[in-house]
């Protein structure tokens, strides 16, 4: 307001100038959350520094832990052969490097259990390392997710599922009819699902997933390599697995089956990396991983190499690239496909005539029988075999169908929750995909590459399965963890983003959507 005048502009009023507003204390600007690639929440509590108050000084810890190693490894030199002494000392130390950082672990126990080195240049095929290594890891998991428990990783459909699956696989070794004396098998599976929960426990960020990712490809790729080896080098005319029959990977179809499901991980590495001395080496992989699936001569190998090529072809944003996947794929088929493999894989559309085929089809039908007079605890776990000749007069057959397989020895229940985990783990992947539009430029490029690896694997899984008895398969439920992993992690990047999820809508910011 200024002065009141009269008409003649003389002033009557005078009204001071409101006073100068004070100015305003600006707030600090919020601290960026869940922007880099490498986090999703706070830093990763799995450090020994950040638990000083429930262990000594950190170098009193580290000289106590050399002591004993220094003892160990010596009366090991003294009392074993070279080989094992050599492996053991290794493995102490990596025992120390599991118990400071409890994903370390993950990591061993994963290229052990696809790699195989223990049965492909170790020599020390009948030891349980897997088994040791689980165990460690475990135990510093516990150690260290004890001070500051978080169990929201465990409310998922999926936890359900998994209990519910490890219950009825352990019922049908006590009530099947044709029980299960092999406790092996049951100890298989507990290492298997304990295993998944502290990769569930640990993997929390892009950045692990990716790292996990490379461990697993780089793992199968030696094996890819190794069966070429054997085949050139060693001349065999059919490659199966390393080790000794019943061993992991033994059976061609078997080894087969994980060759393909790395086949996507080669890929999409490969496309995410820009280094050309990183880029060319994965793209050389791709042929050797092909061709060692050709050499197992497994047709179930061959369909799902085909499956998951093609999703992969559809999947790719490149259409050109996408074709030329394909064209790709049926020109290095005609190049080095051999006589007898192509009579092998041309069966496929003669299976009425291919005895092989015609004994699958008894045995799925054997199969069903068992699963349906016996729905609640099957005929037992790994009984399948034995429990043939009463089910049916074909000659007794593997079942070569993981969904016959599972459902026959451990019931209808145990089938459901299988394929309950599949659904969701498919649920999961359109869940990513979704919500993708939404994530910052570099975390959704990452992300992508990550539901597109799983995608493809899902499939060549899913494709090999229904030919192969690969229910116990632990690359799927690997898969399983990851997807879940890569859901839960989206979902709290698009939380911070301010972005509101609906079933039955698009989602929406949050301002919007108020």
């Amino acid at each position: 307001m200024g002065d009141f005048r009269n008409l003649t502009g003389e002033a009557l009023v005078s009204t001071p100038p409101p006073p100068a507003a004070a100015p305003r204390e600006e707030s600090p600007p919020p601290r960026p959350r869940g922007g880099s690639f490498d986090e999703v929440g706070p830093a990763t509590r799995w450090r020994l520094k950040n638990v000083p108050n429930v262990t000594p000084s950190l170098a009193i810890l580290v000289t106590a832990f050399g002591c004993c190693l220094a003892l160990v490894s010596s009366w090991i030199a003294r009392s074993y052969a070279p080989r094992p002494a050599v492996a053991l000392f290794f493995a102490l130390i990596g025992g120390v490097l599991v118990f400071m950082n409890p994903f370390v672990g993950v990591l061993a126990y994963y290229t052990l259990a696809f790699m195989r080195p223990q049965e492909t240049f170790w020599g020390l095929g009948d030891t349980r390392l897997t088994l040791l290594v689980s165990v460690s890891t475990l135990a510093a998991t516990i150690f260290h997710f004890a001070r500051n428990p978080d169990l929201d990783f465990l409310r998922k459909k999926q936890t359900v599922l998994i209990l519910i699956l490890w219950l009825f696989l352990y019922l049908s070794t006590m009530f099947g009819d044709f029980g299960s004396p092999e406790p092996k098998w049951m100890d298989y599976y507990n290492k298997m699902f304990i295993v998944y929960f502290v990769v569930l426990a640990l993997v929390n960020t892009e950045k692990k997933l990716f790292i996990l990712s490379w461990v697993i490809m780089l793992s199968i790729a030696y094996l890819a390599y190794w069966a070429n080896d054997m085949y050139f080098g060693q001349g065999w005319h059919v490659v199966h697995g390393p080790g000794k029959p019943g061993a992991t990977f033994y059976d061609e179809n078997d080894f087969a089956m994980v060759i393909v499901m790395s086949v996507p991980f080669i890929w999409y590495l490969m496309r995410s990396a820009r280094n050309p001395f990183v880029k060319l080496p994965l793209l050389g992989l791709l042929p050797v991983a092909a061709h060692a699936v050709m050499v197992t001569f497994s047709r179930g190998g061959f369909l799902g190499l085909a499956g998951s090529m093609l999703l992969i072809a559809f999947r790719d944003k490149n259409r050109a690239l996408g074709g030329l996947i394909l064209v790709g794929g049926v020109v290095f088929f005609a190049m080095f496909a051999g006589a007898d493999y192509r009579s092998r894989i041309h069966s496929i559309n003669t299976y009425e005539e291919d005895r092989s085929a015609t004994g699958r089809l008894e045995s799925w039908g054997a199969g069903t029988k068992m699963a349906l007079h016996n729905p609640l605890f099957g005929v037992g776990l790994k009984r399948y075999m034995q429990a043939f000749p009463y089910y049916s007069t074909f000659q007794p057959r593997a079942a070569h169908n993981s969904w016959v397989q599972l459902g026959a020895e451990s019931g209808l229940v145990a089938l459901g929750c299988y394929g309950g985990l599949i659904v969701l783990t498919i649920a999961s992947l359109v869940r990513v995909n979704r919500r993708m539009r939404f994530l910052p430029g570099e975390i959704r490029e990452h992300t992508e590459i990550l539901v597109r690896m799983f995608e493809g694997s899902l499939a060549g899984y899913l494709v090999c399965g229904f030919f192969l008895s690969m229910e116990d398969f632990e690359f799927f439920y690997v898969l399983v963890a990851m997807a879940q992993i890569l859901d839960r992690v989206t979902e709290a990047r698009v939380q911070e983003a301010g972005i509101v999820e609906a079933p039955e809508r698009e989602a929406l910011p949050r301002t919007a959507a108020a």
